[in-house]
C-alpha cells in the first residue's frame, strides 16, 4: 500500500526539480536579454544561442550526476542486502536517468530560448514596420 504514496512524492520532487530548473533557465534568459539579442541581430540561429546557453547548464548537471550515481550505487547495494531476493544493479539504470536528467535540461532551456527569440523576432517586427 506504500508504493502508490511513494510514487506520488517521486512525481512531485521530479516535477519540483522541472519547475526549479525551469525558472532557472527563465532568469538565465533574462539576464542575457540583450546577449541574445545582439546575437540574434548579427544573424544567429537559435540552435547556435541554445548551444551558449546550455553549456552553462550541463556541467552542474553532470557534476551533480557523477557525485549522486556512486553514492546511490552504494545505498542501493546496501538496501538491496536485506532482500532474499535480489537483482543486480547495472550501469544502464544509471545511465538511462542522467540522460533524463540531461534531457530535461535540454528540454527546459530550449524551451526559454525559442520563447525569447520569439519574443525578439516580434519586437524586431514592429520596430521595422514604424
Amino acid at each position: 500500500m506504500k508504493t502508490p504514496l511513494v510514487k506520488r512524492e517521486a512525481f512531485l520532487a521530479i516535477g519540483m526539480g522541472c519547475l526549479g530548473h525551469l525558472r532557472l533557465a527563465s532568469l538565465t534568459c533574462e539576464q542575457r536579454t540583450s546577449g541574445i539579442g545582439i546575437r540574434k541581430v548579427l544573424g544567429a540561429l537559435a540552435a547556435g544561442i541554445l548551444h551558449t546557453l546550455t553549456r552553462d547548464f550541463f556541467l552542474p548537471v553532470v557534476l551533480a550526476s557523477a557525485v549522486a550515481c556512486p553514492i546511490a550505487y552504494y545505498l542501493m547495494h546496501q538496501w538491496l542486502q536485506a532482500f532474499a531476493y535480489r537483482i543486480d544493479l547495472t550501469a544502464h539504470v544509471f545511465l538511462i536517468s542522467n540522460a533524463a536528467a540531461l534531457g530535461m535540461a535540454q528540454l527546459t532551456v530550449g524551451y526559454q530560448v525559442l520563447k525569447k527569440r520569439w519574443r525578439i523576432r516580434r519586437i524586431c517586427c514592429h520596430m521595422s514596420k514604424s
